[in-house]
């Protein structure tokens, strides 16, 4: 009697087993991970292709493909931008003597509580500080970030800016520039200065809780010299000058506020600097 020849059972793959220590072993493209490896090995491109395979719960094929480059492409395309900003800014910020600091700034907003520009939004920081001294005055060149709105209607803004420490005590100002509701407000009456300039008064709304500290500010002198140059917005607390625009600035940009931003406080009247500093000028 002729035995049956015993076939060999076929062995199913499986993309995944449990093995020792909780954890689960899976090959993707052909190497063996594991769910803490993929958190923590391999580089940002690799992370985000294992990510993927997590969520999705099996190797990738076809779109889970597509999906995971496009994930890879875009971080890597973020990695290398932030790199380049990085390069630049180093490189501009060593020309003028001061010095980039590395990482993110949380708490900047915080230590400048009165400058409505940091205070927007959530997920606020500081990033590519650049601090040191400018014609004897500290400061502080900045990237800054934050968020708005979440889910699908989430946005995410950028914008540059200088903080420029004074050298007598200011009060609060606030110069920016004009928009359609500042003009659909003076109509009803909203608070807002005007100046003998018609020009500036068009092209800036001004506001402080002393009037006469902000005539006495922006005086025909300085009224010419912010006409003359790229408009900015420009707000003081007690101590320092605040200046930016809506989005990043080019390096030569940053050189235009430290101007913009020394200058306004280099022409302040000399009965101005007298009273701040505790002279006897009226």
């Amino acid at each position: 009697m002729t035995r049956p020849i015993a076939r060999p059972v076929p062995h199913k793959a499986t993309p995944s087993h449990a093995v020792a220590g909780g954890s689960t072993k899976r090959y993707v493209a052909g190497r063996e991970i594991d769910d803490v490896s993929m958190a923590t090995s391999g580089s940002r491109s690799e992370r985000a292709i294992q990510l993927a395979y997590l969520l999705t719960g099996r190797e990738m094929t076809g779109y889970f493909w597509i999906f995971a480059i496009l994930v890879a492409s875009f971080i890597g395309i973020a990695v290398w931008r932030g790199a380049v900003r990085r390069k630049t800014l180093l490189a501009w910020a060593s020309s003028r003597g001061l010095a980039l600091l590395p990482g993110r700034d949380a708490r900047f907003d915080d230590r400048h509580p009165s400058f409505r520009a940091l205070r927007r939004g959530h997920s606020r920081y500081a990033h590519h500080r650049m601090e040191g001294n400018f014609n004897g005055r500290r400061v502080v060149a900045f990237d800054y970030h934050y968020v708005t709105g979440s889910g699908k209607n989430r946005h995410v803004h950028q914008f540059s800016a200088v903080l420029l420490e004074s050298t007598i005590p200011l009060k609060p100002l606030l110069i920016r520039s004009e928009n359609i509701l500042d003009r659909i407000g003076e109509a009803f009456g909203l608070d807002d200065l005007d100046f003998e300039s018609s020009e500036f008064s068009r092209a800036y709304h001004v506001r402080s809780p002393d009037r006469r500290w902000a005539y006495d500010v922006l005086h025909a002198r300085t009224i010419g010299f912010l006409l003359q140059r790229p408009k900015h917005n420009l707000q003081f607390d007690e101590t320092c000058a605040l200046i930016w625009r809506g989005r990043r600035f080019r390096p030569e940009e940053f050189d235009q506020a430290l101007e913009i931003a020394s200058g306004v406080l280099d022409r302040l009247p000399n009965y101005i600097v007298s009273q701040q500093t505790g002279g006897n000028d009226s």
